[in-house]
């Protein structure tokens, strides 16, 4: 019930889905939700040719599930360039996914960024510096005098059975009992290098306990307002008024004004952010104007900014059912809005699928993406026999701002650079002799349709050169009528015959108009599925369906309508592996991995993990970093060393 009403809440905020007033849900939504979002990856020191591998963790403030259904993580070079974005859908606030570090990149300072569409909202992002070396391209400043450490503190609860290590040696521990079935865990097993590591992204801002020492004493605070009618100037009667914190503290208030137009907000919360936005719930803010006044007396904290915030600063929904796709269809001719009109959106491939959508009074339609690794050849048209009177813009989101990050320059010393050189090595020898260090889970495909097609294998039959014979000679109780040169294929429906058409699809294509199919090459054709049942797709109504699969999954629309929407499918969920020597024989298969282990599912119920050393000697460290199940964050390292 609680989501529901937040949901509910959002939409009202935005004035897009609902003009709904917040005052109806007050008593059960007091803080506006604002998520968090972490990451645990396996290293921020790289090499060309390796893998970035990361596990996400996202939640509410107050640790509960997060309403988004989707992280977006990308990596920022120090010209603020996106050099790589992926989106990974999250189950229970969890994800995880890599990145093959391309021999395309300069050495340098990257930024790893990791957000979702809610946050967007204000601007928020987990960050974290990456340093990336590339032995064949750019160079890298060399200065002797580089002060080599290492900075980070092991913890004492990791129990290995010993400390020094063979080469392709099993290595066991048990986890600690404190974090045995009470955590979500992560762990990676990597080569130490070395190099002065910056200190990962901490806990801080999730941590309950953590208060900052600079605040001042807590004391109460009042906040008084007025609220006027900007034409008239008169006061603005039982209006809800809403007045949000922005910061480390988040939190959202309500407050109403009396006859008066006068409200007031007392405030008992501590460590509250600085920065305090108003509004007036479900109304236009260009009819009003706000005026805060304080009880200075009764605060000893800094006084807030006094600034406002309106419906067009929180534009963005959270993916909080799948990735939302926005788009505006409007008269070409007239440029008015094209209301209630049947929008077509089409994922093409050999698992295509497609989406109906409404046209809203402003032209604008909405459709959620909930299913997983769908394809990323989208397009869109107006389901009318006259779309090309009509043109289709998507709607994109704001990005967001990184101007505020600092980078480091590199540089190396001897040390330094004999590293790169021989991990770059190792990272060729490997790649040389593995095909693969992980496996891809794909999910089961669900037929949408069920069992309500008829079949027809085109390579069962004699093959036909044109469409109009594989439908009279193959199928039947399907046809195409020719009027005035127009093509129109028909279904017989429910045993007799109408003149309603049926839906066209080929590889989940709609075929808004039935002549771009007459010329179709046949021999790409791999089956026809027919089904003679009524559909009716968000109130558009089809007698049947005729379903056209290719071999490759591959047709290109040739409609001037259509509009192409660029996707990033969401990461693929993998299982990674690594050599066990106790059971394989790859003696005579050189083993030069620095990455010994990655699990982003460490189950805390298991007692013992165990992983195998490689032909690489030198210092490693096992890293295990996760949440107990009321949040508390958890970090542990131990370094252990493999030997000759």
């Amino acid at each position: 019930m609680k989501t529901r009403l937040v949901l509910l809440f959002l939409f009202c905020l935005i004035k897009t889905f609902s003009q709904e007033t917040i005052n109806d849900y007050k008593t059960n939504i007091n803080t506006l939700p604002i998520e968090k979002v972490f990451l645990h990856y396996n290293s921020n020191i790289l090499i060309t040719g390796e893998v970035l591998t990361y596990k996400v963790y996202c939640f509410l403030k107050d640790y509960k599930k997060p309403l988004s259904k989707i992280v977006y993580i990308e990596i920022i070079d120090s010209k603020l360039n996106s050099i790589y974005l992926d989106k990974v859908n999250l189950t229970d606030g969890i994800a995880q996914g890599d990145f093959f570090i391309s021999t395309n990149l300069n050495s340098g300072n990257y930024k790893l960024i990791a957000y979702t569409k809610w946050m967007q909202n204000f601007n928020d992002f987990f960050q974290d510096d990456i340093f990336i070396f590339n032995p064949y391209k750019n160079k890298i400043s060399h200065k002797s005098d580089i002060n080599v450490k290492y900075t980070q503190k092991e913890d004492t609860t990791i129990k290995l059975t010993k400390e020094k290590f063979k080469k392709r040696e099993k290595v066991v521990f048990e986890l600690p009992k404190q974090v045995r079935n009470n955590a979500n865990l992560s762990i990676s097993v990597r080569k130490k290098t070395p190099f002065y590591q910056p200190k990962k992204s901490n806990f801080n801002f999730l941590d309950k306990n953590n208060i900052s020492k600079t605040n001042p004493k807590h004391t109460k605070r009042l906040i008084k307002g007025k609220v006027i009618s900007k034409k008239t100037l008169q006061p603005l009667k039982n209006k809800s008024i809403g007045i949000t914190f922005l910061g480390k503290k988040d939190f959202f208030k309500i407050s109403k004004t009396n006859d008066k137009g006068i409200f007031y907000l007392s405030i008992k919360e501590k460590n509250y952010s600085s920065k305090m936005f108003t509004q007036v719930l479900g109304s236009d803010t260009k009819m009003y104007k706000i005026n805060i006044f304080e009880n200075k007396k009764e605060t000893s904290l800094n006084t807030l900014q006094k600034s406002k915030i309106n419906t067009k600063d929180i534009t963005i929904l959270p993916d909080f059912r799948g990735e939302l796709i926005q788009g505006k269809v409007v008269n070409k001719n007239t440029l008015e809005p094209a209301i209630n009109k049947q929008i077509g959106i089409s994922f093409l491939g050999k698992n295509g699928f497609f989406k109906i959508s409404n046209t809203d009074e402003k032209g604008i339609f909405r459709t959620i993406l909930n299913e997983k690794n769908y394809p990323t050849t989208v397009y869109a048209e107006v389901l009318d026999k006259q779309s090309n009177l009509y043109e289709i813009k998507i709607i994109k989101n704001k990005k967001l701002d990184f101007t505020g990050l600092k980078f480091n320059n590199l540089k190396t010393n001897n040390q330094i650079q004999e590293m790169i050189n021989l991990h770059s090595i190792y990272n060729q020898i490997n790649n040389s002799y593995k095909t693969s260090n992980f496996i891809t889970k794909s999910p089961s495909k669900k037929s949408f349709f069920k069992n309500d097609f008829k079949v027809f294998k085109l390579s069962n039959f004699t093959r036909f050169k044109t469409i109009e014979e594989i439908m009279v000679e193959i199928i039947d109780g399907a046809w195409i009528n020719k009027k005035n040169n127009n093509y129109t294929f028909f279904v017989s429906n429910n045993n007799y015959f109408n003149d309603s058409e049926p839906l066209v699809l080929v590889d989940g294509f709609i075929v808004n108009n039935h002549n771009d199919l007459i010329n179709i090459t046949t021999n790409t054709i791999d089956k026809i599925s027919i089904s003679h049942k009524n559909y009716v797709f968000n109130s558009k109504v089809y007698s049947g369906i005729i379903s056209i699969n290719t071999y490759k999954g591959n047709y290109k629309p040739i409609s001037k309508a259509i509009n192409l929407i660029e996707l990033i499918t969401t990461e693929p969920i993998k299982k990674y592996k690594f050599p066990n020597y106790f059971s394989e024989n790859n003696k005579r298969i050189p083993d030069y991995r620095t990455q010994l282990y990655w699990s982003p599912k460490l189950q805390s119920s298991e007692k013992q993990i165990f992983f195998y050393t490689s032909d690489v000697i030198g210092d490693f460290e096992i890293e295990i970093v996760g949440f107990s199940q009321n949040g508390a964050p958890i970090s542990l390292r131990k370094t252990f060393t493999v030997t000759n």
